[in-house]
């Protein structure tokens, strides 16, 4: 494999070139600034408009290229043939040498083999994938080709081959779905077939098999028939993996249950502390936070490892943060930063534990106290709220920090948008920094944006994109490791001419990240605040009585303005919805909501989630930070204490104590993108 850009400098730009100018005529998207704010010219801001069909025309002219569009059409080039019956010569398009060591290998050799298993021809299947040289293939690839090539041994009646490759999936990579869970149905039928049980170990990696892919039932019947057959001196780690795999998936009393056999199985085993930890978060889970908080103490004073101390304190003083009671909590997370600096272990765990001791203190009124542990912490945090306090208590000190290591900072981070606030400084005006070609990997660049742009193929462009951002070595080496701010500049304007606005913005805030000098980060920031959707989220932003802002941050956050977006938990579209909170809000607005599909449709879900927003702000006395937090984490979620937090601190403490990190750094986002779109006001509408 050729390994320099210069292989591609006689066919590429050309081949690009001819496609891209072939794109519908339009200026490339700029943006203006006006009095009334920034107006956004040329940008598909309403979204990627679904094809009527594939350009199969320009994907056939893209693959006389031998360049990186050129080969990324050629899987789905081979499809489009496929649909038509002619997989002959999609087989010979899919054969071409330059897949073989390119990012798309593994992706084309299965589909030969399918098809050639299709046609009953398990002896081409199984030569074309013993033919290609796998050296540097993801781990998810070789686990899919291991888990295709273990049934083609048995249907040609290597059985045992068979066997021990699927086998080897579950044990290298079973952790991998799908390729985990094919390998453990061949298992089963073989099983099956010759009616024998899994040994112990098979059935341990099987469970492990079965709750990778999903099915959570079948792990945990598969562990208990292991921990009821293992000898007593084994079946410590498994009902410890019963216990963990029960609060995962949210079973809080199932779990707590769960662990008193653990604690039974395990005692007078070097398994024991750990038993007694699962023990401890199962009592948190249950909502049993007393004895939770005296099992972690009692652990963190006893355990035998350090490590195991170190966690203990760090969970004991998350809980009792959850539960109001800073001196423990402060008390919890110095002991916790003390241990792991003496033993070195968790010390990423624990990095934010000095600071969060400060911010228990001050919770607890303990001034000194807290600006003796922000002084003590690197941590940037630590050195806002040193600022605040510092200011509060009128020394010049606290306004320096605040003004040159915050508020002076380019975007908006919360903490700089919190400090500008506090000290009234406007945000930074800047020019908005124009398109301009990519001087650093224009073959790169140039075939993501026709791959994104006139091929249609957002997806083989983000894999493009993704497989250069971790430095794939089957890809072309860049002339430097990362990609460039400018690279991802010139990523982000062609993903908003393409109407790609989660790929546009997601570049966008690359850009800000990869550049170094501030004066371009800030006249970059407009082009990561788009007013997507403006006049359907300005028609349900009014109707539910939401500011704009709020409203364009929230969806920002949550989708990234992608409208097909769904989340792990089954969240869905622009708002991120779960089904259940759609038809609630259908029904009050006297809406049908006959499929939950329709939550996919950009007016509705903006309609409904500005809806359920609204209602959360009534309920949550209007507060923001809270009721995004109910948003995330469910009303449940948000602490009791919420009003004396917000007294204490505002909403920058808020973030700091609210449900989890995750919800934390949520809230976080959104505030600081609430108040980009209030400074920049962006539109792409005519104003008044």
């Amino acid at each position: 494999m050729t390994h320099g850009w210069r292989c591609f400098a006689g066919l590429a730009p050309l081949a690009l070139a001819s496609l891209l100018g072939a794109a519908p005529v339009g200026a490339a998207p700029r943006i203006v600034v006006t009095p009334s704010g920034v107006r956004w010219q040329g940008a598909a801001l309403g979204g990627r408009v679904a094809p009527s069909s594939a350009p199969v025309a320009a994907w056939w002219s893209a693959a006389r290229d031998t360049g990186l569009a050129g080969t990324a059409v050629l899987p789905s080039l081979a499809d489009a043939l496929a649909a038509r019956g002619d997989t002959v010569r999609a087989d010979s398009l899919l054969a071409a040498p330059r897949l073989t060591r390119s990012i798309w290998a593994w992706d084309a050799l299965r589909r030969r083999a399918s098809w050639a298993l299709a046609q009953r021809d398990p002896v081409r299947a199984a030569r074309l994938l013993d033919g290609r040289d796998r050296r540097g293939w993801p781990a998810a690839e070789e686990a899919a080709w291991r888990a295709m090539r273990a049934p083609i041994h048995v249907a040609l009646r290597d059985t045992l081959a068979g066997e021990a490759m699927a086998r080897s999936v579950l044990e290298e990579y079973v952790t991998h779905a799908p390729a985990s869970g094919l390998a453990l149905a061949l298992l089963d039928t073989l099983a099956k077939r010759r009616r024998e049980p899994f040994a112990p170990r098979l059935e341990r990696r099987a469970a492990a098999a079965d709750w990778a892919n999903g099915a959570r039932s079948r792990a945990l019947a598969r562990l208990a028939r292991v921990m009821r057959s293992a000898p007593a001196n084994a079946r410590g780690a498994d009902a410890l993996q019963r216990v963990q795999w029960l609060r995962d998936w949210r079973r809080p009393l199932a779990s707590l249950a769960a662990s008193d056999t653990a604690l039974r199985w395990t005692r007078g085993t070097p398994e024991f502390d750990q038993a007694r930890l699962e023990r401890a978060r199962s009592l948190r889970a249950a909502g049993r936070s007393d004895s939770a908080l005296a099992l972690y103490q009692r652990l963190g004073r006893d355990a035998t490892e350090a490590s195991l101390r170190t966690i203990a304190w760090w969970e004991c003083a998350r809980e009792a943060q959850d539960e109001s009671r800073w001196s423990l909590a402060a008390r919890a997370f110095r002991r916790a930063d003390s241990l792991s600096r003496v033993s070195s272990t968790n010390t990423s765990l624990v990095r934010s534990a000095v600071t969060l001791a400060g911010l228990m203190d001050w919770m607890a009124g303990d001034e000194a106290s807290a600006i003796r542990a922000w002084r003590a912490s690197p941590e940037r945090r630590a050195r806002f709220w040193l600022g605040v306090a510092l200011r509060q208590r009128g020394a010049a000190e606290g306004d320096s920090i605040l003004r040159e290591e915050f508020a002076s900072r380019p975007g908006y981070d919360l903490l700089c948008v919190a400090a500008r606030d506090t000290l009234r400084l406007p945000s930074r005006r800047a020019t908005v920094l124009s398109p301009a070609a990519d001087p650093l990997e224009p073959v790169f660049v140039g075939a993501v944006k026709a791959l994104s742009g006139p091929l249609r193929l957002p997806e083989v462009a983000a894999r493009l994109v993704a497989a250069r951002d971790r430095v794939d070595e089957r890809l072309p080496r860049g002339p430097q490791r990362a990609i460039a701010a400018s690279s991802w500049r010139e990523l982000s304007v062609a993903a908003y001419a393409a109407g790609d606005l989660a790929g546009a913005t997601r570049a966008a805030d690359r850009a800000m990240t990869a550049e170094r000098a501030d004066s371009l980060v800030w006249s970059w920031t407009p082009w990561a605040f788009p007013p997507a959707f403006e006049q359907q989220l300005a028609q349900a932003a009014d109707g539910a009585g939401v500011e704009r802002a709020l409203l364009w941050a929230l969806v920002r956050q949550e989708s990234r303005f992608d409208p097909r977006a769904i989340s792990r938990s089954n969240a869905l579209g622009l708002a991120q919805l779960l089904p259940g909170t759609g038809r609630d809000m259908a029904r009050e607005l006297r809406e049908r909501l006959p499929t939950d599909s329709l939550l996919f449709e950009p007016g509705r879900s903006l309609r409904y989630g500005a809806r359920y927003l609204r209602k959360l702000l009534d309920r949550f006395e209007g507060v923001v930070p809270v009721a995004l937090t109910a948003y995330n984490a469910g009303s449940g979620n948000v602490r009791k204490d919420w009003r004396a937090i917000l007294a204490r601190g505002g909403s920058a403490l808020y973030c700091e104590m609210s449900a989890n990190a995750d919800t934390q750094d949520y809230v976080r986002r959104i505030l600081g993108y609430r108040q980009a779109y209030r400074e920049l006001r962006p539109s792409a509408e005519p104003r008044p």
